[in-house]
Parts: C-alpha cells; sequence; structure tokens
C-alpha cells in the first residue's frame, strides 16, 4: 500500500473569516500521515509573483484543499507550506485511495 511510504506527519491550518469578517488562519487538521518530495529543484514563480519552490504530498483522502497551509518539522524547526494545486483522489487497488497535492515553499 502506498500509505507504507508515509515517512512524514504534518499539520493543516485554513483561512477562516470571524465575527467582523476578519481573515485569520485556524488549526484545521493534525497529525497527518504523508509522503513529500520535491517536483524540481529550482525556484519556480507563479502568476502574482511568488517565488517558491514547489513539491508534491501524498497523503489519505483527508479535507485539505487549495489555499491550505501546511506544517513540517525539519531538523526541530517548523516549516510552512501553501497548497497550491490539489491534483486529485485515487483508488488504484482497492483500498489504496490516496490524494495528491502540490504544495510551495515560499522564498521570504
Amino acid at each position: 500500500m502506498i500509505s507504507d511510504d508515509y515517512n512524514e506527519v504534518i499539520r493543516t491550518e485554513r483561512m477562516t473569516v470571524t465575527s467582523g469578517n476578519i481573515k485569520e488562519l485556524a488549526s484545521s487538521l493534525t497529525n497527518i500521515r504523508c509522503l513529500i518530495f520535491y517536483d524540481e529543484d529550482k525556484m519556480s514563480k507563479d502568476i502574482s509573483d511568488g517565488f517558491g519552490k514547489d513539491l508534491s504530498m501524498i497523503c489519505d483522502d483527508v479535507d485539505i484543499v487549495e489555499g491550505d497551509r501546511v506544517f513540517r518539522t525539519i531538523d526541530g524547526a517548523e516549516v510552512e507550506y501553501r497548497v497550491v494545486a490539489k491534483k486529485g483522489c485515487y483508488d488504484f487497488i482497492g483500498d489504496d485511495s490516496h490524494l495528491e497535492l502540490k504544495i510551495r515553499a515560499f522564498q521570504s
């Protein structure tokens, strides 16, 4: 099963609108097992002139949508990514359904 290759644990946050029409990030999911790998080693530029590195993330079929923030820990520090594309949910062999996402680490 593809989930046997999951080697990371992430958490997510989602932008919500609070009273007074104020937008803020709120905790969404925690302890999501996944696999994250670079699509390419180079930086890319998106339409809004943002630069960043794209990565692919594979996890179980959970409630993650474009715009969500993904947080993973690397060498003791939490690193933030943004979900920029939901590639789809796939069910190849029986019960082996999974979600494929493109996430981006933005250059600050």
